[in-house]
């Protein structure tokens, strides 16, 4: 319990509501093999995750115009911008072309337009927000020790976890192409085609691949900008 104590509430909120929007954007993907009206309701569940996830962060907002903008800040602040962006335009357009919104009657118009926009906006926050993640790996890893224990990991565990990075990193640049995501991402594919024959396990093992790769990418960012800040700084002190 002690050591579970060493987390402060906010932060482990954080981490939870982050980590459920990846799960249901994940899930996004799989429109075609789950049940009908689950794309929609996870949309929604998505959508307040958002707010939540914004109400958390609101002092970040506040302190957009403080402070010294390092080349960390700047990456963070650009890709957060693309996150609700993304968001935000996603949200809006599935909302736009729902089956509710039929129901009660409301058209909007444009809506060849919207289902682009939507399906490029989709596959772009899966990309995006699982790079944003991988930039605050780090701080991830953080609080996940805090959770489970302060113990250093081993040398035998980090070679273990790089070299299963590297493994899962591979797969998602395979999972990329096989996927088709270049398509999706350029707005070029207005419809998502899915393979039926693939079980559910499958097919959502290679979006999450993908979502790693992004992941780990967003992570060796993060840590090429902090090594060369570590060098700026001895640099500087001599």
């Amino acid at each position: 319990m002690a050591a579970r104590d060493k987390m402060p509430r906010k932060r482990a909120a954080k981490l939870i509501v982050d980590a459920a929007m990846a799960v249901l954007l994940l899930l996004q993907m799989a429109q075609q093999l789950l049940p009908q009206g689950f794309h929609e309701l996870s949309g929604i569940g998505l959508g307040v995750l958002f707010v939540v996830h914004n109400l958390l962060n609101l002092r970040w907002y506040a302190q957009l115009r403080r402070g010294r903008w390092t080349a960390a800040r700047v990456a963070q602040t650009v890709v957060n911008a693309c996150c609700l962006a993304l968001l935000v335009l996603m949200l809006a357009s599935g909302i736009g072309m729902s089956e509710l919104m039929t129901r009660l009657g409301v058209e909007f118009p444009g809506v060849a337009l919207m289902r682009r926009v939507h399906m490029t906006c989709v596959y772009a926050s899966l990309v995006v927000m699982s790079f944003h993640l991988g930039l605050h790996g780090r701080m991830v890893l953080g609080l996940l020790r805090g959770y489970f224990g302060s113990l250093a990991p081993s040398r035998l565990a980090s070679v273990f976890g790089r070299a299963a990075a590297a493994a899962v990193s591979a797969y998602g640049v395979y999972a990329f192409a096989k996927l088709n995501l270049w398509g999706y991402l350029s707005g070029g594919t207005e419809f998502a085609f899915m393979d039926a024959s693939v079980p559910l396990p499958v097919f959502l093992a290679d979006y999450a691949a993908v979502m790693a790769l992004a992941a780990c990418l967003g992570h060796c960012l993060a840590q090429l900008i902090g090594e060369r800040r570590h060098k700026g700084s001895k640099a500087l002190a001599r």
